[in-house]
């Protein structure tokens, strides 16, 4: 395992456990990190993240697990690449202000809770 001032990562599997930084606006996810490149967004790994308003991924990215938007209160946007097959279980669940998805694959499959409680969010 690897870690830095923002993150928590698997080296190995080239994920992404834990993200520890206070980003107060946008964040661009790094296609590499301590040069492994980040192939996927573990579970809950940006859990309440609440100063987020906007993420953007990194075209590596291939899944994005459980929860890991979870009750991230200041999220508006979001791009989701076109190697992430599915959204999982509550990925996005409880983020309030969230108004833009960006899908790259228009065959994702999104699980039917995986945005719970978006009031602002249009499918």
């Amino acid at each position: 395992m690897y870690t830095n001032n923002l993150y928590e990562f698997d080296k190995e599997t080239g994920t992404i456990l834990y993200y520890k930084g206070t980003a107060n606006e946008c964040l661009a996810v790094p296609e590499t990190i301590d040069g492994v490149v980040v192939r996927h967004i573990g579970e809950y790994a940006f859990c309440k993240s609440r100063k987020l308003c906007v993420i953007i991924l990194p075209e590596t990215i291939e899944t994005i697990g459980r929860g890991a938007f979870f009750d991230c209160k200041s999220l508006v946007s979001i791009n989701i690449p076109e190697k992430v097959k599915k959204i999982e279980p509550k990925t996005f669940f409880n983020n309030k202000n969230l108004e833009y998805i960006y899908l790259k694959n228009s065959e994702v499959e999104i699980d039917d809770t995986a945005f719970l409680e978006c009031v602002n969010f249009n499918k």
